[in-house]
């Protein structure tokens, strides 16, 4: 599993990711995860001026995600293009390598493990910086936020992450409590300035939450009430930026 961070602020995007793969392994008692590697690379450039943060299956067709995406890279022109543009193209070449689902009443949903999911951000012809989520094979895409709009978005192994932003944990059922309670519940989570932020700021905010999760799933060993922490997030954090000038991944000087 993953944790991957997408924030949007005005002066660009940024994008954040941990390292660490991960596999099922079925015991007589439990379902453990394996830790294969902790430097898979999971942040990488799309085009000049777009990246994408990568969670779920960590390979496809015997490629890891990030083989995937720079084989797209090379086989791509590097003339500017329409962020839009691009998504369809990287489409198009995931459906060469792994056919999305056929859009019919019977088709099976695929299972959560076999799921490839993408946070997209790259720059438009209007010059706005978008992103995006994909999800392969189901082939979903949707806006998430804009430079003119900016907003942050966690993917994967975010209950950490949930729970710092939020207050709660998503897997408290909201609908069983009393709607005051409920109102309570939703008026603790953080009100984040995004609108004041420098891309600098957005960085220092995306490594912030992916820590959060790292740390969790290190030193935590699961909740009071029994459910366990499963160890699917590790290795060290990697952060790129997306401005009207390209990617970029930004090193860690260790202060702020």
């Amino acid at each position: 599993m993953t944790i991957a961070i997408a924030v949007s602020v005005s002066e660009g995007l940024v994008l954040a990711a941990d390292s660490r793969t991960t596999r099922w392994q079925q015991t007589p008692d439990d379902r453990l995860a394996e830790v294969l590697t902790d430097k898979a690379v999971k942040v990488f450039p799309l085009g000049r001026r777009a990246g994408a943060a990568t969670y779920g299956r960590s390979h496809l067709r015997g490629l890891t995600i990030a083989a995937l995406a720079g084989r797209f890279k090379l086989g791509r022109s590097e003339c500017p293009v329409d962020i839009a543009a691009l998504i369809a193209e990287f489409e198009a070449y995931l459906d060469r390598i792994e056919p999305a689902e056929a859009a019919t009443a019977g088709s099976p949903t695929p299972q959560h493990d076999e799921s490839i999911g993408f946070l997209v951000a790259g720059y438009g012809s209007d010059g706005a910086g978008r992103i995006y989520e994909i999800r392969w094979p189901q082939r979903e895409t949707q806006l998430l936020s804009t430079t003119e709009a900016p907003n942050y978005h966690w993917r994967g192994q975010g209950e950490a992450v949930t729970r710092l932003m939020k207050g709660v944990d998503a897997r408290i059922d909201r609908s069983e409590l009393d709607p005051q309670v409920a109102s309570r519940l939703s008026a603790v989570e953080y009100s984040v300035a995004l609108s004041q932020m420098s891309l600098h700021d957005a960085a220092d905010f995306a490594r912030l939450l992916g820590d959060a999760a790292i740390g969790i799933d290190r030193f935590v060993m699961g909740t009071i009430g029994g459910t366990k922490q499963r160890r699917m997030v590790g290795g060290h954090l990697t952060i790129a930026a997306v401005t009207p000038q390209g990617f970029q991944v930004i090193p860690f000087s260790g202060s702020g």
